[in-house]
C-alpha cells in the first residue's frame, strides 16, 4: 500500500502549495485590510478551532458510513475552492469568514484521510508511513510560500497571489480522483470484525489525547508570528513567506527522520520533538535575527512532531473500525 501513501502524499503536496502559500501571507494581508493584532489572533484561532473542532463530527460520520472518500473529496473541494476567493476580499471581515471556511473544509476531510493513511501504513511501519506523507505535505508547503515570495517581491500583489493558488488546488483535486479510482477501499488493508463503538477507546488513548491538547495549547499560530514580523519591521512583507518556508523545511526533514526514529524508539523521539517545539514561542516573539531563526527551526520540529509522530501513535491506540473518529477527537 506504499502506492496509496505516495498518491495521498501528492494530493497533500498540491493542496499544501495552495493553503500553505495562503497561510504564509494571511497575516500581512489582514494588516493591509486594516485589522489589528487582536483581530488577527482571534480569527486565526477561531479558524483553527473550526478546522479541528468539526473533525469530531466528520470522523464519526466517516466511521459509521465508511464513506471515507466522499468526506475527503468534499473537504478538499471546500478547502481548495475558498483559497482563491481571498483575491475578492475587500475587507478584513470577508477575509476572516473565508479563513474560517477554509479551515472548516480541512476539518471535513482530515479524519477520513488519516484513517485511510493508517490502513496503508499497517504494513510499512506507521512512523515511516506518516512521516513520508508528511514530507510530501511539507514539500508542497515549501513551494507555496516560495511562490508568494516571488509574487510579492514585485509589489503588494496579494490578489494575484491568491488567485494563482487555484492552479495547484485543481491539480490536487484531479490527483485525489485518480487515487480514489486506484484504491477505492483502503480499509481492506487492516480488516476487522469489530463494530463501531465509542466504548472501544482505551485509557491510554484518552491520556495521550489530553497530552496532545496541552501541546496544542502551547503552539503559536504562524499568522500571529507573521503579523508580529510585519508590525515590528523585523522582516519585509515579501520576505515573511521565507520564514514560513524555512519552518516547513525543518518540519519536512523531521517528519521523515523522526518518523523512522519513531519506529525504532517511539518515546524518545516524541519527547525530543515535544520539548523543542514547546519552547519556540520564546524565540519567535522575544528575539530578533539569530533568536528568530532558532525559533523558526524549533517551531518546525514541533509541527513535524504533531503532524507525523502524533498520528503514528494514534494508529497504535485506535481500533481500525473507529480510526476516523479517533483522529477527529484528536483534532
Amino acid at each position: 500500500m506504499i502506492q496509496l501513501i505516495i498518491l495521498l502524499g501528492l494530493v497533500s503536496f498540491f493542496a499544501d502549495i495552495a493553503y500553505e502559500g495562503a497561510r504564509s501571507i494571511i497575516g500581512p494581508f489582514f494588516a493591509i485590510l486594516g485589522a489589528s493584532g487582536a483581530i488577527v489572533g482571534t480569527f486565526a484561532g477561531l479558524a483553527e478551532f473550526a478546522g479541528y473542532g468539526i473533525r469530531i463530527f466528520s470522523g464519526v460520520i466517516a466511521d459509521r458510513t465508511k464513506n471515507y472518500w466522499l468526506l475527503t473529496a468534499i473537504g478538499y473541494t471546500c478547502n481548495l475552492v475558498v483559497i482563491p476567493l481571498f483575491a475578492l476580499a475587500g475587507s478584513w471581515q470577508t477575509a476572516a469568514l473565508l479563513l474560517v471556511l477554509e479551515r472548516a473544509g480541512k476539518a471535513l476531510r482530515t479524519p477520513s484521510r488519516d484513517a485511510m493513511l493508517s490502513y496503508a501504513c499497517n504494513k510499512v511501519g506507521r512512523g515511516w508511513g506518516f512521516g513520508l506523507h508528511e514530507a510530501f505535505d511539507r514539500c508542497g508547503g515549501l513551494l507555496g510560500p516560495l511562490i508568494m515570495f516571488a509574487i510579492l517581491s514585485t509589489g503588494p500583489h496579494f490578489k494575484l497571489a491568491f488567485a494563482l493558488l487555484a492552479i495547484p488546488g485543481a491539480f490536487a483535486l484531479v490527483t485525489l480522483y485518480a487515487t480514489y479510482r486506484r484504491f477505492p477501499h483502503p480499509e481492506v488493508a487492516e480488516p476487522t470484525q469489530e463494530k463501531f463503538s465509542l466504548k472501544n477507546f482505551s485509557r491510554p488513548f484518552w491520556i495521550f489525547i489530553t497530552g496532545a491538547a496541552l501541546v496544542g495549547a502551547g503552539t503559536i499560530n504562524f499568522a500571529l508570528v507573521s503579523f508580529h514580523l510585519q508590525k515590528q519591521a523585523i522582516a519585509t512583507t515579501a520576505h515573511i513567506p521565507l520564514f514560513y518556508m524555512a519552518a516547513i523545511a525543518v518540519s519536512a526533514v523531521f517528519a521523515l527522520v523522526g518518523g523512522k526514529w519513531f519506529d525504532l524508539a517511539p518515546k524518545f523521539s516524541l519527547y525530543f520533538g515535544i520539548i523543542l517545539g514547546s519552547i519556540s514561542p520564546l524565540f519567535l516573539l522575544l528575539g530578533t535575527h539569530i533568536e528568530l531563526w532558532i525559533g523558526i527551526a524549533l517551531w518546525g520540529i514541533g509541527m513535524g512532531t504533531q503532524n507525523a509522530l502524533f498520528r503514528s501513535v494514534l494508529a497504535h491506540l485506535i481500533p481500525p473500525q473507529q480510526r476516523s473518529t479517533g483522529y477527529g477527537i484528536f483534532g
